[in-house]
């Protein structure tokens, strides 16, 4: 899986996934972006402002 690009789920047709990997810390681990038609999700934006900054401009201009 690639880190920070938005992906199709093998086996799941219109499901993608944005995986935020990065070294887990007190504050932070990793986070998952899911999209399946009609729906988003995120897994765990985390506590880091930059992070969870990042995750919502990525879900924000998912087209879909």
């Amino acid at each position: 899986m690639e880190n920070r690009t938005w992906q199709p789920i093998p086996g799941m047709p219109g499901a993608f996934v944005y995986p935020y990997v990065r070294r887990p810390d007190v504050l932070s681990a990793n986070s998952y972006g899911i999209e399946f038609p009609g729906c988003r999700l995120l897994i765990d934006p985390g506590a880091l402002p930059a992070q969870t900054a990042e995750l919502r401009r990525v879900l924000d201009g998912r087209d879909g």
